[in-house]
């Protein structure tokens, strides 16, 4: 008989199978940077599960010390914006955004904008001055780029050596690099584990630090976080563009809704990340929706993202609301006859969101983009108040496992019940998926036509389906539904790519999309791919019911 642990693991498996099962029509219909968020959740819920049933749990007998919280600024090299209102008596680091890795025939090339202008030298120089640590930024999109420095050693080599040197061009040394490493295919994943590690020993060498900016979701193909928390100083999240196109909502959610900054830290932690080493960078800046129809049809359009100083200059004096938990800034105003739509971080928010970080005991936040907020002071006044005189427990030694004590799955059962809850609101968007719904439309006549041409072969299953046990007909069209959703999910699932790091820094960059075509083609391909797979699975039912018939 099993025991009432075993029962109550398979209890929560259950509610969280149930729960991805019932919501994977939305997965249908989502662009990437939405099913990135929802693949963290995805992460989070089998994390949980296995917590639940593993019969250890994390635990640290470590002296908490009182250290100040950390703040990252990111400084944009390519912007002229105005830096006097940098205040480095509250910033921790500046990191100069960025030096770009790219394939330029077949040697690699190295682009670092305006690096050494004297308005450069002299930001530098003054947050050095200051105590402010000043960070390079590394950044690396390009994937045939990736593929040669990650395999040709001499190349990395050669890599390592020029990162170095650019950290000691400037006179002053800087105290390490950002690696912002996005799209690194999952067969270079232990290459660029190898290269972390020899650019880490290299910059250790010469007493420099080295952060990792990490994506939305932990991808564990490609991060070994047991070797990284050796070799990496700072892990970095760039906790925002949680928004969706279609719809009015957050760009860094707290705590709302399923994709939020919280699931994304929980997933990372669960990754056995030392909290104390996670940065969560926020925006300054916000998105903007259009509205079209009015009432319970109505439509919105996608405008862009605005700087935090530009869109204050858009909403000027109109009211401003919030959320639930005061982490979420909106704002609804009128302009040239149609109706806007803002959602961003204002004062109010941000303080929010550090008391969050602070009882988490993460090692602090981060900013982009240092100058988006320029002429208003409400932001950094709302750092100076709750960084400056604000201190989180910092521990010496990284946690150990306690096998003595097991999980108390109670509340996880709670916790997945609710997430269950939530996740049931989100099933009605597959209404919006003309696609899936126009493809469905075309299959379920094509499978009667199937089933009216094997009852000709068959008397006895016409008799059977059609007028005995007609339900066992609208129980296989009902399948070949689920069939249908299921097999896109998968494949969007399986096939899509994450959204690059560019769209998370540069809050102006377009966002990689799918293209519509594309995804028409996938759908009606795994549409007719279900419709096959039924009728194999009903030829062996009817054999069977014929072979069973007297």
């Amino acid at each position: 008989m099993a025991s009432p642990f075993t029962y109550k693991a398979l209890k929560i498996t259950t509610i969280y199978l149930l729960a991805f099962g019932l919501t994977a029509p939305t997965f249908a219909q989502q662009t990437p940077s939405d099913s990135v968020h929802r693949k963290v959740l995805v992460y989070e819920l089998f994390n949980q599960i296995y917590a639940a049933i593993r019969p250890t749990e994390l635990k640290s007998d470590t002296v908490y010390s009182e250290e100040k919280m950390a703040l990252f600024g990111w400084h944009p090299g390519w912007s002229d914006h105005n830096t006097s209102s940098y205040d480095f008596n509250v910033l921790s680091a500046l990191v100069y955004a960025e030096t770009t890795i790219s394939l330029s025939g077949n040697s690699l090339a190295y682009n670092t904008p305006n690096w050494t202008s004297p308005q450069t030298s002299a930001l530098l120089t003054t947050a050095l001055n200051a105590g402010t640590e000043v960070y390079l930024s590394i950044k690396c999109l390009d994937t045939d780029a990736m593929e040669v420095l990650f395999t040709d050693q001499q190349a990395q080599a050669t890599a390592i050596k020029e990162i170095i040197a650019l950290t000691n061009s400037q006179g002053s040394p800087l105290n390490g690099v950002c690696l912002v490493f996005e799209g690194v295919n999952t067969s270079l994943g232990k290459q660029y584990m190898s290269f972390i590690q020899k650019l880490s020993i290299a910059l250790k060498s010469e007493n420099k630090k080295l952060t990792l900016s990490l994506p939305a979701i932990p991808r564990s193909a490609i991060y070994d976080f047991k070797v990284l928390n050796t070799f990496v100083d700072k892990f970095i999240i760039q906790a925002y563009n949680y928004q969706e196109r279609h719809r009015p909502s957050a760009v860094a959610p707290l705590t709302e809704g399923n994709f939020n900054i919280s699931n994304t830290v929980n997933a990372y932690l669960y990754q056995n990340i030392p909290p104390q080493k996670l940065i969560i960078t926020l925006p300054y800046f916000g998105a903007v929706w259009r509205q079209g129809i009015e009432g319970i049809n109505a439509t919105f359009e996608w405008v862009g993202r605005r700087n935090y100083a530009g869109l204050r200059a858009d909403i000027g004096t109109a009211k401003v609301s919030y959320n639930a938990d005061t982490t979420d800034a909106i704002v609804r105003t009128k302009r040239d006859g149609l109706y806007y739509i803002y959602h961003f971080d204002d004062d109010k928010t941000l303080a929010k969101k550090i008391e969050w970080i602070k009882a988490k005991n993460l090692d602090g936040m981060g900013i982009w983009a240092l100058g988006y907020d320029t002429g208003r002071p409400e932001l950094w006044n709302t750092l100076r108040a709750n960084i400056s005189t604000g201190f989180i427990k910092s521990t010496q030694t990284i946690a150990k496992v306690d096998t003595a004590k097991t999980v108390d799955i109670d509340n996880l059962e709670a916790n997945a019940t609710e997430k269950l809850n939530k996740l049931l609101t989100d099933a009605k968007h597959v209404i919006q998926q003309k696609e899936v719904l126009f493809t469905i439309g075309i299959l379920l006549p094509f499978f009667l036509v199937i089933a009216i041409l094997v009852t000709l072969v068959k008397p006895e299953v016409y008799e059977k389906l059609f007028i005995t046990d007609f339900s066992l007909f609208l129980k296989l069209a009902m399948f070949l539904v689920v069939l249908v959703v299921v097999c896109i999910t998968v494949s969007n699932f399986v096939f899509e790519t994450d959204p690059t790091i560019a769209n998370q820094l540069e809050p102006y960059a377009n966002e990689p999309v799918l293209v519509s075509g594309f995804i028409n083609a996938q759908i009606i391909k795994y549409g007719f791919l279900s419709m096959l797979l039924l009728c194999l699975l009903s030829w062996k039912v009817f054999l069977n019911f014929n072979r069973d018939t007297p």
